[in-house]
């Protein structure tokens, strides 16, 4: 299904759009930073014993 919208409309919903997917990027990659810290830490707490 095609949406049909105006110019102005169809900018301002692609715009959207890519906020949308930016902050769906920005929280994967804190996720994919927190767990690489957490293997860090867990490796250095492993080693340390």
């Amino acid at each position: 299904m095609m949406l049909m919208l105006e110019p102005h409309s169809l900018m301002l919903y692609k715009l959207q759009l890519a906020s949308h997917l930016a902050y769906v990027r920005d929280a994967k990659t804190l996720v994919m930073h927190r767990h690489i810290k957490l293997t860090d830490e867990r490796t250095i707490i492993s080693r340390s014993k």
